[in-house]
């Protein structure tokens, strides 16, 4: 599993999502994954970083590659909690 903060393998991590902003597409893509949101590979092929996150809007999530409307779905819900949740620290 790659730790978020650090890009490094680790059993267990801890996400410091009041770091997100500075999170390369892999450890996006691991946080997603741990939350269990179908990512796949999808944000890493599309270089979708944390600097990004903010920025994103409906059509850049259906333009990922997400065939089916609720992975559409999935992935912009935990991308939009993440941001929400990083507001309150």
């Amino acid at each position: 599993m790659i730790h978020p903060a650090d890009g490094k393998e680790n059993g267990s991590y801890v996400h410091d999502i009041t770091q997100y902003h500075s999170w390369s597409a892999e450890q996006i893509t691991a946080f997603l994954k741990s939350r269990g949101v179908p990512v796949g590979n999808n944000l890493i092929e599309h270089k979708i970083a944390g600097d990004l996150l903010d920025d994103m809007t409906e059509d850049d999530y259906g333009n990922l590659g997400y065939e089916s409307v609720g992975d559409k779905i999935r992935v912009s819900k935990a991308i939009i909690q993440l941001l929400n949740e990083r507001k309150v620290y």
